[in-house]
């Protein structure tokens, strides 16, 4: 584990922290807002190959996103998006032999691992809290928007990151 990684995704959780506090719920279907925290940590499954800042980050942006969240059960937030991610952090695994491309590979990460996060989310919260509107309507109004946005931010933030790395790498290879 490097510092330049202990750094980097420090930033990244940093700029999770602040779109989930950001944006307010902008879906009709009970004050439900994207959970971009979700985008970050896509981020990160793909740019770090250390399970221990994986973890880390899985841990730390369920913790906040359970103590933010606008939604009864906000407990459900933590195992949610251990599931998911830990699912997501072994696709990764296996999609890396067959795509070689990264930007295909945050999209499709994204857009899956938003669908995936928000379904585990409302089986557990239906089977916890129990859901104020039935899932067809989650999966239309909230879900499937909120992977479209997912996915923008994450690419965004994909592109930005492996931008500043290469360019930070020429510009210190350049001083030696």
């Amino acid at each position: 584990m490097r510092v330049k990684d202990i750094l980097d995704t420090t930033l990244l959780l940093l700029i999770g922290v602040i779109y989930y506090t950001i944006f307010q719920p902008i879906f009709p279907v009970s004050g439900l807002k994207p959970d971009f925290t979700l985008a970050v940590l896509f981020v990160i499954i793909l740019m770090k190959d250390d399970f221990r800042i994986i973890t880390f980050s899985i841990l730390f942006l369920s913790i906040f996103a359970s103590l933010f969240t606008t939604f009864s059960g906000s407990w459900i937030n933590v195992i949610e998006k251990v599931i998911s991610c830990g699912l997501l952090y072994h696709l990764v695994h296996y999609l890396r032999k067959y795509i070689s491309n990264q930007e295909i590979m945050i999209c499709i990460i994204s857009l899956v691992g938003t669908v995936l996060s928000g379904c585990i989310f409302c089986a557990l919260a239906e089977a916890f809290v129990g859901l104020p509107v039935p899932f067809s309507i989650f999966l239309r109004k909230v879900i499937l928007p909120s992977a479209f946005m997912n996915l923008g931010i994450a690419y965004v933030l994909y592109i930005s990151f492996k931008y500043s790395e290469e360019t930070l790498e020429v510009s210190l290879n350049k001083k030696m």
